[in-house]
């Protein structure tokens, strides 16, 4: 499991009605999933060192650090911090069962450190979101990037900018940055990635949001995991949005060159296929 920062949308609420586990601590979010899926692996941005930065969610921390250093003792979890060494940055999530695949995760920052193409720069930070860990995954020609809630709203987007310049290349699909909210995406960056489709976890109606959904638009198909009622009529919106609701799963096929984006229901354990779309052509003319 990749903890890509400490908010609390991405580790889970701290509420005493959710009760407790293993040695006390609150059963909610990467706590509650270890509960019923014990994964073998945690990696963080800092592991076991309190949060560097001043928006982080103080009252799940703790409770966090008490269940890693529980798991560790108790069932063999292993927990690691975010690895940022240029040797190293994609030996630290490796196919575990058949390593016949041409596939790759890179590091790609963490923590104001960002991979510039041949090494990582480093700018300070203190907004947990810009500091969120990030990697690329992929699979022959096709490349997913994810990087929790950094985004080019903070700083003229100093960090997400040089992310994207460290790429150097179009992408095949990605996670939206920090939601999707209005300033999250600008075109600089949306020009050098092109993804052809965005995935956001949409959570409330101050999100999707302009212009961040029409610099994505401009190269992609853009899938909402939800949609409050109160944008659905907004055509400035919803004509940017191909489809929303449910669980999006991107599946590649054919050695990376071609992959489709799949709507699974999400209201029961089901996952019923609802709709499908593609295939999508990965780039073949990448640097």
């Amino acid at each position: 499991v990749l903890a890509t920062h400490y908010h609390q949308d991405h580790m889970g609420s701290f509420e005493e009605s959710y009760g407790t586990a293993g040695n006390g601590y609150c059963n909610t979010g990467v706590m509650a999933v270890f509960g019923e899926l014990p994964f073998k692996k945690l990696v963080d941005r800092q592991k076991d060192q309190a949060p560097s930065t001043s928006s982080y969610s103080a009252s799940l921390w703790p409770s966090y650090k008490q269940f890693a250093e529980y798991a560790e003792e108790r069932y063999g979890m292993e927990w690691f911090r975010f690895n940022v060494s240029p040797d190293n940055r994609q030996k630290q999530f490796v196919p575990k069962y058949d390593k016949s695949y041409d596939l790759t995760v890179s590091n790609l920052g963490v923590s104001g450190y960002y991979w510039n193409g041949e090494e990582f720069s480093y700018r300070s930070t203190s907004n947990e979101n810009e500091s969120s860990a990030q990697i690329l995954i992929s699979y022959g020609p096709f490349d997913y990037y994810t990087g929790g809630d950094c985004n080019t709203h903070y700083a003229e987007g100093t960090i997400m900018t040089g992310i994207a310049d460290g790429i150097g290349r179009h992408i095949e699909a990605m996670k939206a940055g920090h939601h999707l909210y209005g300033n999250t995406m600008n075109g600089d960056v949306a020009g050098k990635l092109q993804p052809k489709v965005v995935v956001a976890q949409v959570l409330d109606n101050e999100k999707p949001g302009n212009p961040a959904l029409a610099y994505y638009a401009d190269h992609a198909d853009i899938f909402c995991t939800n949609i409050h009622s109160s944008l659905t009529g907004e055509s400035s919106i919803m004509s940017h949005i191909k489809d929303y609701n449910g669980h999006i799963m991107i599946r590649v096929v054919d050695g990376g060159e071609r992959f489709y984006v799949y709507k699974l229901r999400d209201t029961d354990l089901s996952y019923k296929v609802e709709a499908s779309y593609g295939p999508y052509e990965s780039y073949t003319d990448n640097q």
